[in-house]
């Protein structure tokens, strides 16, 4: 089984930096995990945007991954936490047949929750969702 990061994690490292993909559901908090370019990029060659003030970091966690979690599907915290840089290049390299035509540059995560759906269902992942309430 799978074990991922999870966004407690996060929250409890108090992290610096926080970049989002423009393009795909990718972040991270950790300026390491970035690809050269004339702007940072993310694993797929996205630009994207960052932020260093912890009240927005919380912010995206608290918007984007509590209240709008009907964008996220069934797992609305695991689907968020997984698209971490730390568990989705690890979860790509171990289940990359997981993703649709091995589509592993998902744009949304309404595409990325199937993924996550089909990864619950075959016991790959379990559902960390009950962790954040």
């Amino acid at each position: 089984m799978f074990e991922p990061i999870t966004l407690e994690n996060f929250k409890l490292d108090k992290p610096e930096w926080c970049f989002h993909s423009v393009r795909t559901v990718w972040w991270t908090t950790d300026q390491n995990d970035l690809q050269s370019g004339p702007v940072p990029l993310d694993i797929f060659g996205s630009p994207n945007y960052q932020t260093n003030e912890q009240s927005q970091i919380m912010q995206m966690f608290n918007v984007s991954a509590i209240k709008k979690q009907k964008s996220y599907g069934k797992y609305p915290i695991t689907c968020f936490a997984m698209a971490h840089h730390k568990n989705l290049s690890k979860f790509i390299e171990e289940h990359d047949d997981l993703f649709p035509q091995k589509n592993l540059h998902v744009s949304s995560f309404s595409e990325f929750h199937k993924v996550i759906d089909r990864a619950v269902d075959e016991g790959i992942l379990k559902n960390i969702d009950l962790c954040f309430e």
